[in-house]
């Protein structure tokens, strides 16, 4: 049994085939955010 990709690269987690960019952007805006809330914790 061979694994075929369908074209493009996508990340397989479980069932859910992710493209490597939309993981990319949700894990930058993730973490920016996460650090704005440390920040304002810290500040507060």
């Amino acid at each position: 049994m061979e694994d075929r990709n369908e074209g493009d690269k996508k990340i397989r987690i479980g069932r859910l085939a992710v493209d490597p960019v939309f993981l990319l952007v949700f894990l930058f805006f993730a973490a920016s955010s996460f650090l704005l809330a440390f920040f304002l914790w810290l500040a507060g």
